[in-house]
């Protein structure tokens, strides 16, 4: 690189910014190159919610900055539609004693006693890589295209800080060896087959749960099963665009970091999840807090872990952590999602049988009848 310019950007704030940005523009090269349509499917959910943490973050920090996006009249609007998908889908929304998600069950016809085909599951040698009552309800519209096309823009800005030739296309034309690499690892940990099945079967073994224990199973393992396959499949990418010379630009798009923050995330969800099954004392509760106990042999864990989550707050201001620190997280973060993952299937009862493959193409005809 010539002498004048950086390899880094220099504000550790924007440069946060500059890696979640980038991030989604990575995921996305990732996700469009899957073959398995399940895969697909929750890979760019996962994508569209995330994408909501990080524009409304983006959007207060840039508000703060005097610094306008070009959204233009339609802003409010905008924000508005944010705020409305951070809190009833996002980070702050949690499903223990959720009026929301009584309806969504009673709508879906979800029964706990009898035996009826009320859900779906995404399932690979009869484990578990998905289930659909997180998704009930969202509907695919403009903002999810919008919203996609925001973060893009957002990147490409982050980009031009190191370089005026540098796009975001330039950068995924020159990482998409480790970006095919990444996809194929991640793929094989999402893709499945879509069978519908019964939640009463599903827990029919799991005498001791009450129902917000099965609301917490249904409803977050998504989310759980997702970092986990985070945490054992994406790689970071150091990228050399040029020739070596004074015009090579190395940049260094580390996934780790990105990972690493949204399984603090994560790990903060769950743990507000269970400070509410905490006050119903449930079992399910009980012999997972023994778990999480008896693995996480550092307590200084948690208070590292939320340190890191809160670097989601670019207008609060990013805080560095140390390399020990990092370590530490590094260390705990697969045990505990691990272990909350393990007791999640350990409660659930998976068998694919004629039965259950006969119901499913029965009602996959039924509904492309209606259609």
């Amino acid at each position: 690189m010539n002498d004048d310019r950086v390899t880094k950007i220099a504000d550790v704030t924007v440069n946060e910014i500059f890696q979640d940005a980038l991030f989604f523009q990575v995921l996305y090269e990732i996700t469009v190159r899957m073959d398995n349509c399940e895969a697909v499917v929750t890979a760019d959910r996962f994508l569209k919610l995330q994408s909501v943490v990080f524009m409304s973050e983006l959007m207060k920090y840039l508000d703060e900055k005097h610094i306008e996006l070009g959204i233009g009249a339609e802003k409010n609007e905008f924000v508005r539609r944010l705020n409305e998908e951070r809190n009833d889908n996002g980070i702050k929304y949690s499903p223990i004693g959720s009026d929301r998600m009584k309806n969504i069950i009673e709508d879906m016809g979800i029964s706990w006693e009898s035996s009826c085909y009320d859900i779906n599951l995404v399932v690979k040698d009869n484990n578990v890589i998905n289930m659909n009552i997180e998704d009930y309800g969202i509907k695919p519209d403009e903002f999810w295209t919008n919203i996609l096309i925001i973060a893009k823009s957002a990147s490409d800005g982050a980009l031009a800080t190191v370089s005026s030739k540098i796009t975001t296309e330039v950068f995924l034309e020159y990482g998409k060896e480790k970006i095919i690499e990444n996809s194929k690892r991640l793929e094989n940990y999402l893709s499945g087959t879509r069978y519908s099945y019964s939640s009463c079967v599903l827990f029919s073994k799991a005498k001791d749960l009450t129902v917000e224990d099965k609301v917490f199973i249904m409803y977050r393992y998504r989310l759980i099963y997702l970092a986990y396959a985070f945490l054992n499949s994406l790689e970071g990418m150091l990228v050399q665009i040029g020739t070596v010379g004074t015009n090579t630009y190395h940049i260094e798009f580390d996934m780790k970091s990105y990972v690493r923050k949204h399984v603090a995330m994560v790990c903060e969800m769950i743990h507000i999840d269970l400070d509410k099954l905490e006050t119903l004392h449930t079992p399910f509760k009980k012999a997972l807090q023994k778990d999480i106990d008896n693995q996480i042999g550092e307590k200084s864990f948690f208070p590292l872990n939320r340190k890191l989550r809160n670097n989601l707050h670019y207008s609060l201001g990013t805080t560095p952590l140390s390399k020990k620190e990092l370590n530490l997280i590094d260390k705990y973060q697969p045990i505990y999602i691990e272990c909350i993952l393990k007791q999640c299937q350990r409660k659930m009862t998976v068998n694919i049988n004629e039965d259950v493959k006969e119901a499913t193409e029965f009602l996959r005809m039924l509904a492309k009848k209606k259609k």
